[in-house]
């Protein structure tokens, strides 16, 4: 029902910090891939806890191998406060985070996160990032917005955080 509902691909939380996995996700990564959805799995990233590689290492082995066409992402949002109190500098995590991912994978991975986050926590002084595809956040905004640098292209932009709605063949609201 998935499938036919027109649906081609999804991303699924996976994990945060380097001793959380998210419930659902097992179901969620199997049932994608046996359903022919290209699909992505993201790591909550939590700076203000765990060393990045730590966080990557604990996020690579919980998704498992990989198929051909499988994404992965960094979601770098300032949970409560959280940026602040990284154990280093976010930038700093981040491309660390990124390196362990590439190294082990063979690509980069994507970043989820929004202006103020780039802007804040200068994540432009890594040209490096710009290699990782970006998926904005940019509430409210239903034109994507310019890529802030280090990267020079948005490859998903959010613009809507809508209510719960449902999908054919998914028992609870999305």
């Amino acid at each position: 029902e998935v499938a036919a509902a027109g649906l081609s691909f999804c991303i699924a939380k996976a994990t945060e910090a380097s001793d959380f996995e998210d419930r659902q996700f097992k179901a969620n990564w199997g049932g994608a891939a046996s359903i022919g959805l290209a699909r992505g799995a993201y790591d909550f990233g939590r700076p203000d806890l765990v060393q990045p590689e730590d966080e990557a290492a604990y996020f690579l082995r919980t998704v498992g191998p990989l198929q051909t066409g499988d994404m992965l992402a960094l979601d770098l949002e300032d949970y409560n406060g959280s940026l602040s109190r990284a154990i280093m500098p976010v930038a700093d995590w981040t491309v660390r985070w990124v390196r362990h991912v590439r190294t082990q994978t063979g690509f980069p991975p994507l970043i989820y996160t929004n202006a103020g986050v780039i802007q804040q926590y200068n994540l432009a002084r890594y040209p490096e990032l710009g290699e990782c595809g970006l998926w904005l956040a940019s509430w409210g905004v239903p034109t994507p917005p310019r890529a802030p640098a280090p990267w020079v292209a948005v490859a998903f932009h959010q613009y809507q955080v809508a209510p719960a709605g449902t999908v054919p063949g998914i028992g609870n609201a999305i």
